[in-house]
């Protein structure tokens, strides 16, 4: 008959050896239930993205514009203009001939013809150099055809002065 003693060695032993045994099925199982749910999200995560996918519109390619067919080059020819005869032209002229001469006739010499408005205009640069102006209004001159020309300038007054981006 065994003593106390080794029989609670044995004893000892026995739930040792089951012990050891438990826990090797415990972490087999534990490995089984790991593969399982992770195949598990693998294959929702799958179904879910192709899902997804076919709810999405496709996407149309773009629209390509037709092929154009390849033209020759414009043919040389000798150029040319229509005339715009304009009512009261009927003396042959066709608008004003440079160069203009300011005066009355160029043999005369330069007797100027002008006309100025009646306000002056006042300018400073960094307020260190001041002058007055007098505008013009009109100016005659002959062409060299010797018919004359009139530039007519608007009015200073009425134009607002220039904006000189100081803001």
């Amino acid at each position: 008959m065994a003593t106390p003693d080794e029989r609670a060695a044995r004893i000892r032993g026995n739930l040792n050896t089951r012990a050891e045994r438990l826990s090797g099925n415990n972490n087999s199982r534990a490995e089984r239930i790991r593969g399982n749910l992770t195949a598990r999200a693998q294959r929702q995560t799958r179904d879910l993205v192709e899902g997804l996918q076919g709810l999405m519109v496709p996407e149309r390619p773009l629209p390509r514009l037709p092929r154009a067919e390849p033209r020759g080059a414009i043919p040389a020819a000798r150029g040319y203009s229509e005339r715009n005869h304009q009512p009261g032209t009927e003396d042959g002229s066709e608008g004003v001939a440079s160069p203009f001469t300011e005066g009355a006739t160029p043999a005369e010499g330069p007797v100027l013809d002008r006309e100025y408005w009646d306000t002056t205009q006042s300018f400073s640069y960094d307020y260190l150099l001041a002058f007055e102006i007098k505008p013009l209004k009109v100016l005659k001159m002959r062409d060299a055809e010797n018919r004359l020309v009139e530039l007519r300038f608007a009015d200073p007054s009425d134009t607002p002065p220039p904006d000189d981006g100081d803001d």
